[in-house]
């Protein structure tokens, strides 16, 4: 009887699973998983550890048909089961018959396996000014498996979140690319490099409060052995990317700030919502005043309304929002949309000067209250309500 190899051995989990046997399920995914991983050179140690003794042998029976005796010397310096490691030694002394030369581990001596990444990749998504908020990636796939990590980051909470998946690069791309804000607003993130990546996590360690989440970032980081340059950037990213004495030297850019305002990087943005609660109250009262007021009357009180809550805003919130602009202006000049990056940068530098900056803020806070339009009027004002 010929031994069974991969190939066999899934297509038999999978006849027994569909005949009612829905406990191999799980079994079938990690022998998927090492079957990619064999093609790709790179088994998945942790699908190695959930599957079956028939399973592991069919898998050793894969390698030994494709002749893959470096993959099999790797298993050798795992830490697997009795039974397991009972089937790789048969497989061991099948490759010394054919004339391998296998080394023997010296008894009592721990035999380690370094980690070794063969590819990974860093996202991040936008920055939301509404909490500050910012979602990274980070995908690793190498001797030690594939994990893919999500970290939730706060401006003043540190690490919110993370969450260490085991999926492939296929999977953890489409979690990505379908991210949403709310129920609507998709924000596919953007590749970085590894060292913002890791300056950004090292600076939201310090500030988390919540060890768990802390903890298990530190943990995927150490077990890719993922480690950044020792020495920290005085001057933001993006200032590497984008020429900062042509963005204070040019005052148009000010006006294309708009533009901005369109951008899936800023569809998000909003006042903080105390800011917000504030506003709407005022606004409330304007509307239902006792006092018999004319249409521009109250178009005018409006106006003031939005003039003095988009200044508290400000005020507020001024050191969150320079961050969130940098970070975005970073994200915008990476993506190759230079115009755009500069132009938030100048946002960025005009913050002292609420002449400059107000009128773009104003319009975050506006867009806040889609139902004022029909007093203030789109075209009258000039003021912009994206997406109309």
């Amino acid at each position: 009887m010929n031994p069974v190899i991969l190939a066999q051995r899934i297509e038999s989990l999978e006849k027994k699973a569909e005949q009612g046997a829905p406990e191999l399920k799980a079994e079938l995914e990690s022998l998927r998983a090492i079957a990619q991983g064999i093609s790709n050179k790179n088994i998945p140690v942790e699908d190695l550890n959930r599957i079956s003794a028939p399973s592991f042998e069919a898998v050793l029976e894969e390698l030994l048909d494709r002749k893959e005796v470096e993959l099999v010397l790797e298993l050798t310096r795992l830490k697997l089961d009795k039974e397991k490691r009972k089937l790789l030694n048969k497989a061991r002394h099948r490759l010394k018959s054919r004339g391998v030369e296998i080394p023997e581990e010296v008894a009592g001596q721990k035999v380690t396996f370094p980690s070794r990444i063969l590819k990974e990749w860093a996202m991040a998504s936008p920055v939301m000014l509404l909490t500050g908020e910012q979602l990274l990636y980070y995908f690793a796939s190498g001797t030690m498996g594939t994990n893919f990590l999500i970290s939730h980051l706060h401006p003043e909470q540190g690490i919110v979140e993370a969450k260490i998946f085991h999926l492939n690069e296929s999977q953890a791309r489409k979690i990505v690319s379908n991210f949403k804000v709310g129920k609507e607003i998709k924000i596919s993130a953007v590749e970085i490099p590894r060292e913002h990546f890791l300056q950004r996590v090292e600076g939201a360690k310090g500030k988390s409060g919540n060890s768990q989440p802390r903890t298990e970032v530190a943990s995927f980081l150490e077990k890719f052995q993922i480690r950044g340059s020792e020495a920290k950037d005085s001057e933001p990213p993006v200032f590497k990317l984008v020429d900062r004495e042509k963005v204070e030297s040019n005052p148009a850019l000010i006006h294309k700030t708009d533009l901005l305002l369109e951008h899936l990087f800023f569809s998000t943005w909003a006042f903080d919502p105390e800011t917000l609660t504030d506003c709407r109250r005022e606004l409330d009262q304007a509307r239902h005043s006792p006092i018999q007021l004319s249409e521009g009357q109250i178009r005018g009180r409006m106006q003031a309304i939005f003039e003095k809550h988009t200044e508290i805003g400000l005020s507020k919130n001024q050191e969150r929002i320079k961050s969130s602009l940098l970070e975005n202006a970073y994200l915008l000049a990476l993506t190759g949309e230079t115009e755009l990056a500069e132009a938030a940068l100048k946002l960025t530098l005009s913050l002292e000067d609420k002449n400059l900056s107000r009128d773009f803020f104003k319009k975050i806070l506006l867009r806040s209250f889609p139902e004022t339009e029909k007093v203030l009027g789109k075209k009258s004002d000039g003021i912009i309500i994206p997406g109309r």
